[in-house]
């Protein structure tokens, strides 16, 4: 007798497959019991599952999602509900292709022909064909589900508007669901959570949910259709431009127009970035800021973002080098002029090139405090071989009081170069302790003792308080 031998992939199959259908069977198991948290755990477990099985029928499938959405909702999980039911109109809604597995004899099910012309031609089976299925649950519950979205949409623009991002971010991404599942899919919606998320802790979500939209191409660009009623004179709105133009041959409606609103995609990618960042995933937010800079090379968020990844991921190299371009194409700002000089002044120690783009940060943005500073830090540094000739020569003869005086004359003639940048960073911060107590010890070498005896009474009485 011979035995029957399976191929590998073949019994990877048939346990995958029989996996998916305990989950599936268990999730309607659960929901027929009442246990609805069980339930909806069950349907997670199915769905990680059923991403690369094709052989699940339609209706199995259908039912499968109407029984997880009723559970979430009933267990008060409003998101995962109307995620299932979401799911479950995309699936009456859409052509379903089918082809028969040759090797294993089993139909497998596609949602798209172009995903069907991918797998089969790659494998052997039969032609692909459209396959009828005529599930029609979402008909019945859309007038219920409709309103829900209604409802669900209205509590988030009020959350939103009263600055409570936690219920508004999920309170669009219910009605961005339910929507889905009536047929009225609206990506603005997901965007709208997605940015409402971004103001609180759930922040990775709000990255996930932006990045979904970056990478299907949202420009949140929407056409809307409005006209006047004609007993009313009132503007209306319309569904579709068909409703519109439907109404005004009827002569119930004029004065058709049609409102094309502003993109949004220069604000996702920008957004996008700054969650990836925020949580300090750097090669997302690199990827997106690149994305985003080469169709909006002037967007400045972008250009801060992405600059500061280079530079918090540690690759000085590539951060000097962004910031050299911005200031050869005219876009540097204050900021990063400063951190430029910064960078050279600790990487390469060229201060004559660190001091020459204090500057330029101080000629942009004439009331920035650290340029100012550091500018005379970078000014003051060259004391340090003038202070060690004064050190080394601190005896009695001629010889070493001439060398003594000459250095401490040099190192006075830095100091009063760089008193002028001081006081203007006082002015900036009078409340800066680390500032006073520099301009304390600036006035004692220069040989200001007013100054010097005011800024010490300064900072013993902020170092007391």
């Amino acid at each position: 007798m011979k035995k029957i031998i399976l191929s590998l992939s073949t019994a990877v199959l048939a346990i995958s497959l029989q996996a998916q259908q305990v989950e599936m069977e268990a999730t309607k198991s659960a929901y027929k019991a009442k246990n609805y948290s069980e339930a909806v755990q069950q349907a997670h477990k199915a769905e990680e599952l059923l991403k690369s099985n094709y052989t699940i029928e339609p209706k199995d499938l259908a039912e499968f999602y109407l029984n997880a959405a009723n559970s979430a909702k009933a267990s008060g999980d409003m998101i995962a509900a109307a995620e299932f039911y979401a799911k479950l109109g995309k699936l009456e809604s859409m052509p379903i292709f089918r082809a028969k597995n040759k090797e294993t004899k089993n139909w497998e099910y596609f949602f798209s022909q172009k995903e069907a012309e991918s797998v089969t031609s790659a494998g052997n089976y039969g032609g692909v064909r459209e396959f009828p299925f005529d599930g029609n649950a979402m008909q019945e519950l859309a007038p219920q589900i409709n309103g829900e979205a209604n409802k669900a949409l209205d509590a988030a623009n009020k959350a939103f508007t009263a600055q409570n991002y936690q219920l508004a971010g999920k309170e669009f991404l219910k009605s961005y669901y339910l929507y889905s599942a009536v047929g009225n899919k609206n990506d603005l919606l997901k965007y709208y959570a997605g940015i409402a998320m971004l103001q609180t802790e759930d922040k990775k979500k709000a990255a996930n949910y932006l990045q979904e939209l970056v990478d299907s191409g949202f420009t949140g660009v929407q056409q809307n259709f409005y006209a006047k009623e004609k007993d009313t004179g009132k503007k209306v709105a319309f569904a579709s431009k068909q409703d519109m133009d439907t109404q005004v041959k009827l002569g119930l409606a004029t004065d058709p127009e049609v409102e094309t609103t502003e993109s949004l995609e220069e604000e996702l990618l920008s957004n996008a970035t700054y969650a990836w960042y925020s949580l300090e995933e750097w090669e997302k937010a690199l990827a997106v800021g690149k994305k985003g800079l080469s169709k909006y090379p002037e967007n400045e968020n972008m250009n801060q973002l992405v600059t500061g990844v280079y530079y918090k991921s540690g690759n000085s190299a590539e951060f000097v080098k962004t910031l050299r371009a911005k200031v050869n194409n005219g876009t540097a700002t204050g900021i990063d002029l400063f951190n430029l000089a910064k960078s050279i002044e600790d990487d390469s120690g060229d201060i004559e090139e660190a001091k020459k783009f204090y500057k330029m940060s101080i000629e942009k943005d004439p009331n920035f405090a650290n340029s100012y500073l550091n500018l005379a830090f970078a000014i003051i540094k060259g004391e340090e071989e003038f202070v060690a000739l004064m050190n080394d020569n601190l005896g009695t003869s001629a010889k070493e009081k001439k060398i003594y005086n000459e250095n401490r004359a040099k190192r006075k003639s830095l100091y009063e170069e760089a008193l002028p940048y001081l006081e203007k960073a006082y002015q900036i911060e009078p409340e800066n302790l680390n500032l006073i107590k520099v301009l304390r010890n600036t006035y004692e070498v220069v040989g200001n003792d007013d100054k010097y005896f005011e800024f010490k009474k300064k900072f013993d009485d902020k170092a007391r308080n």
